[in-house]
């Protein structure tokens, strides 16, 4: 690969963010302000973290000489 572009997708915290239906209903709950704020911060940097998807890398083979 030539490239440097990612291999996967990563999800942004901007005005178009969705926040899952689950997750809206469990806010929805929470009277106190403050609490419903940092509980709705917190469930965002999880689906945010929970949407990355690692990039695998291929394994070297040990019978290969390096190139060094």
């Amino acid at each position: 690969m030539g490239h440097n572009a990612p291999l996967f997708f990563i999800m942004k915290r901007d005005k178009n963010f969705k926040l899952d239906r689950q997750t809206k209903q469990i806010v929805e709950t929470i009277l106190d302000p403050l609490k419903r704020s940092q509980f709705k911060d917190a469930m965002i940097e999880a689906q945010i973290s929970a949407s990355i998807i690692p990039v695998k890398t291929e394994k070297k083979n040990k019978n290969e000489p390096s190139e060094e």
